[in-house]
């Protein structure tokens, strides 16, 4: 029997070994939940139930949450994501300084030197804050020569506060990302593999998300995935910007009754030639509106070869 336990044991090792070995692609995607905190109503059920089959088609390996509540609700959906046989051994939650409005990372891939950027601070009006939702900084290793580095976070919402423009805390907020993590990481070394993702809260043209994207030429610029729907159109070899029309949105505002571009995976210039925009997307279930006001949305990118300057241990 002993033998036998061992025997398989190692079985299993040497076949994680060899997955990780082979791994040639891997997928990341982002999900704002709309205040995922457990309670033991229908309502809550039904709403948990449409967010576990929204994850399962989804099917990432690194998957950001936004607006997790505490961590007995993000262990309750990680035990429901196992009953449909959706499994994520490596999980890391950051709690932030808003409430239970907390970020999260799921991944099949081990979590490495992970980082909780909640304490920097901004000066607005005279006056200096936190960074409210943080930024949660996370490293994956994704095979045994390979590790990307994962930024997850939650900017502004556009609800108006009494002690300040609502739009000038999103770019406070943006620009403090830009320069205290983003710059640096790219300043260490041009080629650094990374992404930028979660609930942005704001439109591709307006500021704060130029401010995270670049807009200096002395600053390297990061790159737009902007995931769309695979519901039949064409996709274009170079998908330039307003030469083709596709369904990118990923919020829904009822008050308006108008729908936005609000999460965005952003990527690094070291990861351009990485990215597969044909297995990209704006991932689409039925009643999705159960589950949250956002849509989740996934890209995916290859694994660079031993060898290549990415190939190497970092």
């Amino acid at each position: 029997m002993d033998f036998c336990r061992y025997f398989f044991s190692g079985l299993v090792f040497l076949g994680c070994l060899l997955s990780m070995t082979a791994q040639t692609s891997f997928t990341v995607g982002t999900y704002n939940l709309e205040k995922y905190n457990f309670e033991e109503t229908d309502d809550f059920k039904a709403k948990s139930e449409k967010v576990v089959e929204s994850i399962q088609h989804m099917n990432a390996d690194v998957v950001g949450l936004v607006e997790i509540g505490t961590k007995d609700s993000l262990n309750y959906l990680t035990g429901e994501l196992k009953k449909k046989n959706v499994s994520y051994p490596y999980v890391e939650w950051m709690p932030s300084n808003d409430t239970n409005l907390n970020l999260a990372v799921l991944s099949r891939y081990p979590l490495k030197q992970t980082v909780h950027h909640k304490k920097d601070k901004y000066s607005l009006n005279q006056k200096m804050y936190t960074l409210k939702r943080g930024v949660l900084e996370t490293h994956v290793q994704v095979t045994d020569n390979y590790t990307f580095t994962v930024l997850l976070t939650h900017l502004k919402s556009q609800v108006e506060v009494r002690y300040a423009d609502q739009a000038e805390i999103r770019l406070k907020e943006a620009q403090l990302i830009r320069e205290k993590i983003i710059d640096p990481m790219l300043e260490k070394d041009p080629k650094a593999d990374f992404i930028l993702m979660g609930d942005m809260n704001d439109n591709y043209n307006n500021m704060p998300i130029q401010t995270l994207i670049g807009t200096r030429t002395a600053h390297p610029r990061m790159v737009d995935s902007r995931p769309i729907e695979a519901n039949g159109d064409t996709l274009p070899e170079n998908r330039t910007r307003g030469r083709f029309r596709s369904v990118a949105w990923t919020h829904f505002y009822s008050t308006e009754d108008s729908y936005s571009r609000l999460d965005y995976i952003l990527y690094s210039p070291g990861m351009r030639d990485q990215f597969q925009a044909e297995r990209s997307e704006v991932v689409v279930v039925p009643n999705w509106g159960t589950a949250s006001d956002h849509r989740p949305i996934k890209v995916s990118f290859s694994v660079p070869k031993p060898g290549n300057k990415k190939g190497k241990k970092k």
